[in-house]
């Protein structure tokens, strides 16, 4: 087992919480920026509610909304955690599934297009060695549903690797995008869950979690995240909590999760949810 050392880091209702601290504070809500998601409809003008094509239309007319995110710190077994967790929010996406790994000296990954079954086998979950991982299943939102697309997304940054696994949409994406192409940015990707590694990137702050809250500073949207460096965990929600995040223990290994079912399949007990989270931390990060 390996404990939980300093730069183990959770970010909750948009709050961090380092989890090398014992003392536990709830985070509560501070207006950052209203994040309302509109939702569209995904019908086709061109389908009609006739009985030959009721089938059609309840698949279309639907709410494209659902990813799965979980990320572990301070356990040997990680990653098959990580794919215990992902099994029991296949409910929540089934078009892709990643996992990534760190050891504390690099970061491994694997990932692909299908369930979380088929992507992952013994061979592979073997292979994906450290004591911290985050994993993904994707259900698209934004971004088309092809293996470039699938999460968690890995960006090599001026300080190491960012890997980021997201649920949620942004808001203000098309304005983001522009901004940064204009500024020369190449994106690998048509997801906007990019633009925050992308941002994260460009911020001239020293350490990650700075990086990643100025990222937050500029997005707008309801988005749960989890972020893995080769050394760190950081989760990640929207001001108003319409992605809450589940905070787990299990021995001295910490867990967050987009929903309480992830916890219940590796037998972590519970921490927290939504804007009652509560987090091993002595310091907190409130947004503007």
């Amino acid at each position: 087992m390996v404990p939980p050392a300093a730069g183990a880091v959770v970010l909750v209702p948009f709050s961090f919480c380092d989890l090398s601290r014992t003392q536990l504070r709830p985070s509560f809500f501070v207006p950052f920026a209203l994040c309302i998601l509109s939702f569209t409809l995904c019908t086709s003008p061109s389908i009609h509610h006739s009985p030959q094509n009721k089938k059609i239309s309840m698949i279309e007319d639907k709410f494209r909304e659902a990813c799965g995110v979980f990320g572990i710190y301070g356990h040997e077994a990680a990653a098959r955690l990580t794919y215990l967790g992902l099994y029991a929010l296949q409910h929540r996406g089934d078009e892709s599934a990643g996992i990534v790994t760190g050891d504390g000296k690099q970061i491994r990954a694997h990932k692909g297009l299908g369930v979380v079954a088929d992507v992952f086998t013994d061979e592979i979950l073997s292979s994906l060695d450290g004591h911290l991982a985050i994993g993904h299943t994707r259900y698209s939102t934004t971004g088309a549903s092809v293996a470039i697309n699938a999460q968690p997304f890995v960006a090599n940054c001026r300080k190491g690797p960012l890997a980021i696994a997201h649920n949620g949409n942004l808001t203000n994406t098309n304005a983001l995008r522009k901004s940064l192409e204009q500024k020369g940015a190449l994106f690998q990707t048509t997801m906007d869950s990019e633009l925050i590694v992308h941002l994260a990137a460009k911020s001239q702050a020293e350490t990650m979690k700075e990086r990643i809250i100025e990222a937050l500073g500029q997005v707008r949207g309801a988005y749960c995240l989890v972020f893995a460096t080769k050394d760190q965990v950081i989760g990640a929600r929207d001001p108003s909590g319409l992605r809450p995040l589940w905070l787990g223990r299990l021995d001295d290994a910490w867990i967050i999760a987009s929903e309480s079912c992830a916890l219940d399949i590796v037998r972590a007990g519970y921490r927290g949810r939504g804007v009652r989270a509560r987090c091993g931390t002595g310091r907190s990060h409130r947004g503007r």
